[in-house]
Parts: C-alpha cells; sequence; structure tokens
C-alpha cells in the first residue's frame, strides 16, 4: 500500500521536526538565546504545515476506500498523532515566547537551582523513545515510555514545587519564577501529549492484531 509508507514517511519527519524544536527550546532556554527563540517561532509554521499536508492526504486516501484497500485504523491514528504532534510544537513555540518574554539572567539561576534542565531532558527523550516504538512496531517501547512519562512528570511536580518555596523567599524575582512556571506548564502539557501518543500506538497495534 503506497499510501501507507507515504503517510509513514510524513509522520516520521514531523515527530523528528517537533523533537528538533523542543531540543532547541531546551537549548534557548539553558542560554536565554533570544536568537534561536525566534527561530523556534518561525519554524512553528512548517510545524503547522506538516500537519496539515498530513490531514489533507489522509482525507485523500479515505476517498479512496470504495477503489482500494484503506487501513482505515493506521489513517485514523496518523490524524490523531499529527494533531498531536502540532500541539507539541505549539509548546515549543510557547517555551520559545518565554524565553523572549524573559529579561533577567535571574531565570539561567533558577534552572540550575531547580531539577528542570534533567526534567527537560527526560522529556525529549520520552519523545524520541515513542517515534523508536511507532518506526520498529514495538508497543513494549510503548510501555517504557508510559513509564518514564510517569516519572518525569512527578519531577515537574517537584520542580513547581521547589519553584513555589523559592518564590516565598525571594517575592523580587517574581517575574523570571514566573516565567519558568510557565515552562514548566508547556513541559508538563508537552508530557500529557505524548503520553496520548504512546497509548494511541498500543491501540493501534493492538486494532491491527485483531484485524491480521
Amino acid at each position: 500500500m503506497p499510501y501507507l509508507k507515504s503517510l509513514t514517511r510524513e509522520l516520521k519527519e514531523m515527530w523528528a521536526l517537533v523533537v528538533l524544536q523542543h531540543q532547541k527550546s531546551l537549548t534557548a532556554l539553558l542560554t536565554l538565546d533570544k536568537d534561536l527563540a525566534r527561530e523556534i517561532i518561525l519554524r512553528e509554521e512548517r510545524v503547522n504545515s506538516c500537519e496539515q499536508f498530513i490531514q489533507s492526504d489522509s482525507e485523500h486516501y479515505i476517498s479512496l476506500r470504495g477503489s482500494q484497500d484503506i487501513n482505515i485504523p493506521f489513517v485514523m491514528f496518523a490524524l490523531k498523532t499529527a494533531k498531536r504532534l502540532e500541539i507539541i510544537g505549539d509548546l515549543a513555540n510557547n517555551i520559545a515566547n518565554d524565553v523572549l518574554n524573559t529579561t533577567s539572567t535571574d531565570l539561567k539561576a533558577l534552572v540550575t537551582k531547580t531539577n528542570i534542565r534533567e526534567s527537560f531532558t527526560r522529556s525529549i527523550r520520552i519523545m524520541e523513545l515513542t517515534l523508536q516504538a511507532f518506526d520498529e512496531n514495538d508497543t513494549s517501547l510503548a510501555q517504557v515510555a508510559l513509564n518514564r512519562n510517569a516519572v518525569c512528570r512527578e519531577m515537574v511536580t517537584d520542580c513547581i514545587h521547589s519553584l513555589t518555596d523559592y518564590l516565598k523567599l525571594h517575592p523580587h524575582q517574581h517575574t523570571a519564577v514566573l516565567n519558568l512556571f510557565s515552562v514548566l506548564e508547556s513541559l508538563s502539557r508537552t508530557l500529557e501529549v505524548v503520553q496520548g501518543i504512546s497509548l494511541g500506538i498500543i491501540k493501534y497495534r493492538e486494532v491491527e492484531a485483531v484485524q491480521a
């Protein structure tokens, strides 16, 4: 089925682009590199274009259902995953905007004082692992990603608690703290959406096994 290869390729390319966006958003956060933050925002249009392209192709393939054998479960999986990836791309964009909106070098110190760097790095690895699970048709990897996701979300919660305690002791740094709260909110939401993708991989493979 040529359309399966085409959709799979498009989905993997979008996936890789979104992972790259988050890698760059972490670098921008750690270095307060505003030029890099602007680059992330500019590339967001490309992420949106990928999602629209996948949606258009999926609808086209579904319209061909009467003339050829179409794997509807996979097309639906591709549509849902592309939408989720688009959301993850938006969240990388949000983090880039947080970097642009801060003028305080206190943010660097706060990142060091909290565990946000490790949480962020782990979230990117989970995204990469989820892509690998899809690429290798391996639901066990998707389950590993789910398990790591749960641990990482707890780490993000701990970061939020640490920031709350820090703000009580250093209220004059409220601007930097609030920016980092926003980053953590985007990171938490990212992990939530990645969890949905991992579950989607498992459910799709279950349907595929029943239909085999």
